[in-house]
């Protein structure tokens, strides 16, 4: 990996924490979808999107609410 690779990373991880919290609130399907599709809106790859929540063991989880 370069350094521009690893800036990259970083910023779509940012990127993936501020979205998986925004969505959140949607069933984990398709908070998925709607994370993932607001990143491609930003410009990153679906197969990069991907490898990264795969690398990083990223799940999309029910959130009980009370």
């Amino acid at each position: 990996m370069d350094l521009n690779e690893d800036s990259d990373e970083q910023i779509l991880g940012e990127q993936l924490e501020k979205l998986i919290r925004k969505n959140k609130r949607f069933d984990p399907k398709k908070a998925k979808q709607k994370t993932i599709q607001s990143l491609m809106q930003k410009g990153f790859q679906y197969d990069t999107i991907q490898s990264y929540l795969v690398e990083h063991e990223i799940v999309f989880e029910e959130v009980e609410q009370d």
